[in-house]
This record gives C-alpha cells, structure tokens and sequence, in this order.
C-alpha cells in the first residue's frame, strides 16, 4: 500500500509540474507573438518622436519612418515591401513620405538602398535607441507633429503589410486628360430645363 501512495504521488507531482511547465510556455509563446509586431522597446503609440537632423516632421502630414541596419537579416528580406512602399510614394499614391533612418555610415547606408533597389530618402548616422527603437526593422507611421501614430517591428506577415498599405494608400489621381473629357463637362440645357 505504502509503495502504491508513493507512486500515486509521484505521478499527482509530475502532472501538476506538466501543467504549470505548460502554462508557462504558453505565456511566453504568447508574449513573443505579441512582441513580433510591436516590439517590446521604448517606442509606444502618441510618443513624439526627436527631431531627426536634416527632416521636419512638419514637413509632410504624415511620414512613414524605415528603421533599418545593414546587417539585418529581417531588413533585407522586407525589401520587396518596402521597395512597393517606394512605388508608391513616386506614384503619388502615397499620403506618407517615406523615409529610411540608419545607424550605419552614409556610404554603409547608401550601399544598402542600392543593392536592394530601394529609393527613398535616407537619413545615416541616426542611433536608433534614440527613436526609442530597439530592433529593426521597424516602420513607424508618424504624423506632422512628430507623434507616433501606430509602429510594426521586425520582418511583417502580409496582414501587417496589407495594414500600412491600407493607412497610407491614396486612390490614383485622374489624369489632366481624364479631367478635361468633355463627356465629363457636358451639360445640356434642355435636360435640367424641360
């Protein structure tokens, strides 16, 4: 009887060290996908953003700020979004300037946006811990004033990139021929005046 007890509570003790192992790896699975795209740094939503040298927030309604590295693995392999960001900034579907801010030297930088046919404007030399950014890459969606309006950070799956599309894209603009069709500008009289 004495031996069935001690077994019976060595299985009770190692049920109850499976179930609490296994709340824990669920919290932190949890806390991990969470921090996937919101990062777990300084950076929070309605934070204003430091003056950056050679921009003004002011100077665009609303900016959306690339915080890469050369180096970055996730980085480069977010190129292909960002490069769709780019087109459609030089499309003029875009209500956000795009902007890529850097830690590494501007010749470091400049080779970046080169290698990945990325054409953006470009700020080096910029510590990224200052943006209260802490992994990269990270886009941030900043308005005139500087106040952080929403951030993603590391490499996004296609609902978060779908997400800064949606926020940014603006419809195309009609073309000055689209504009000036006469079928567009006709008004008949004699359909408004009996």
């Amino acid at each position: 009887m004495k031996h069935k007890l001690e077994v019976l509570s060595n299985v009770v003790f190692i049920a109850v060290a499976l179930v609490i192992a296994g709340l824990f790896v669920k919290g932190y699975v949890r806390s991990e996908q969470a921090e996937n795209s919101r990062g777990s740094g300084l950076l929070r939503v309605n934070d204003t953003l430091p003056r950056i040298p050679g921009y003004k927030w002011s100077s665009h309604r609303l900016t959306l700020l690339l915080a890469l590295r050369s180096g970055c693995h996730f980085c480069d392999a977010s190129m292909p979004f960002y490069r769709r960001l780019a087109s459609l900034q030089s499309e003029n579907r875009s209500s956000a300037h795009l902007l890529a801010v850097l830690p590494d030297e501007r010749s470091v930088a400049n080779a970046l946006l080169v290698r990945n046919g990325f054409v953006v404007q470009l700020i080096p030399e910029i510590p990224l811990q200052t943006l209260g950014v802490s992994g990269t890459p990270t886009v941030i969606l900043v308005d005139l004033g500087g106040k952080v309006l929403d951030y993603w950070v590391g490499q996004l799956p296609q609902a978060r990139e779908t997400e800064i599309l949606s926020r940014i894209t603006v419809a195309p603009v009609k073309s000055n021929a689209q504009l000036n069709d006469r079928r567009l500008l006709t008004w008949t009289p004699s359909k408004h005046f009996g």
